[in-house]
């Protein structure tokens, strides 16, 4: 999962040098980043070596999106520089500790074996993450009319009967 989230945050970077061009780079950044997988699962998986196992692949996914992810950011900084991960460290952080605080509520609260107590875990989690996002002005109106727009039951349902009568 954090390997998956590394590579979301990276894509960016990544996607500035291609879009300015730099697809030799870009070729480059990959090819080095596979050779550097190659060696971590290797090490990772080999039963001289590490001998994790699946555990091992895990790790070495991971630490290869780690290595492309600084290389990307290395080079796209080099050829844009005005970027900043300054705005995005605020948002990563709460992503982290909203993430933690609610992983370790989910796991440790016995009442969540039933289906409704899971049902309103997440929506308590839905309300109490955007009640911060507003909190913190990290939402707004636009934002909030989106939103609802987008969870629109009959609106949803308008959509669904004209797509399944074919136009």
């Amino acid at each position: 999962t954090i390997a998956m989230f590394l590579m979301v945050l990276n894509m960016p970077y990544g996607n500035v040098i291609t879009g300015m061009g730099d697809f030799k780079l870009a070729s480059i950044i990959n090819v080095l980043t596979l050779i550097f997988f190659i060696v971590a699962i290797f090490f990772l998986l080999s039963p001289n070596m590490a001998d994790l196992g699946a555990t091992g692949a895990a790790i070495a996914v991971l630490l290869s999106n780690a290595f492309v992810g600084i290389l990307y950011r290395v080079f796209a900084k080099k050829k844009c520089p005005i970027l900043s991960n300054r705005q995005g460290v605020k948002f990563s952080l709460y992503g982290i500790i909203n993430f933690l605080i609610f992983y370790s509520l989910y796991h440790n609260l016995s009442i969540l074996s039933d289906i409704r107590a899971k049902i309103i875990f997440i929506l308590v989690y839905f309300a109490i993450t955007y009640f911060l996002f507003s909190l913190f002005k990290w939402i707004n109106k636009e934002d909030w009319k989106s939103f609802f727009i987008l969870v629109n039951i009959k609106s949803m349902n308008r959509y669904i009967r004209y797509e399944l009568k074919g136009k």
